[in-house]
């Protein structure tokens, strides 16, 4: 569904970045857990800004519209888990922080007024704020899910890692973890 491919030669699962059926660009990430010692999780085939692209945006736009919200996360990987769990209002911006064209895209072509930064553990809440705080616009709403304090997830990187059957099972967890950080600035 993705068009994901492997490199066998790099052992890099490649995974193509579209945006309004283009293909734009292709991540490599290595299929090893814990990927060697100077060698990067991910490495980009063929570039592209991600600055300026939303993973997920056109299987999922549709969606988006329907729920007025959008949840941010960072990697393609959370976009697909979220997807076999049956959440689709869900895009990645692919990098750690959410730059101002993104939120165009979202705010502007899209309308969406509502949306949940629900990043990795690691990122602390404050990091994430700093990055809010210099790209939001009036009537905007922000929720952050704070990864490291839900003690749910355990070992686990991100929400869409737990082995949650249920989508009712994900909703409860987002609740009792995110926190309205703005009305808009």
């Amino acid at each position: 569904f993705f068009d994901i491919r492997y490199d066998k030669r790099n052992n890099r699962i490649l995974i193509p970045i579209y945006k309004e059926d283009i293909l734009i660009g292709i991540n490599g990430r290595i299929n090893n857990k814990y990927p060697p010692e100077n060698c990067p999780k991910y490495y980009t085939y063929l570039p592209y800004p991600k600055s300026k692209a939303l993973y997920g945006w056109d299987i999922n736009k549709e969606y988006i519209l329907e729920s007025n919200s959008v949840i941010l996360v960072e990697s393609e990987k959370s976009v697909m888990k979220a997807f076999q769990k049956g959440i689709r209002n869900i895009l990645a911006v692919g990098c750690s922080h959410i730059s101002k064209y993104h939120l165009s895209q979202i705010t502007e072509e899209l309308g969406i007024k509502n949306i949940l930064v629900c990043f990795d553990k690691g990122y602390e809440t404050e990091f994430i704020l700093k990055n809010i705080s210099k790209i939001s616009k009036e009537g905007v709403n922000f929720y952050i899910f704070d990864a490291n304090e839900c003690v749910e997830l355990n070992n686990k990187e991100c929400l869409f890692d737990k082995n949650l059957p249920l989508k009712k099972e994900y909703l409860s967890l987002l609740r009792a973890n995110t926190r309205k950080v703005t009305d808009g600035y």
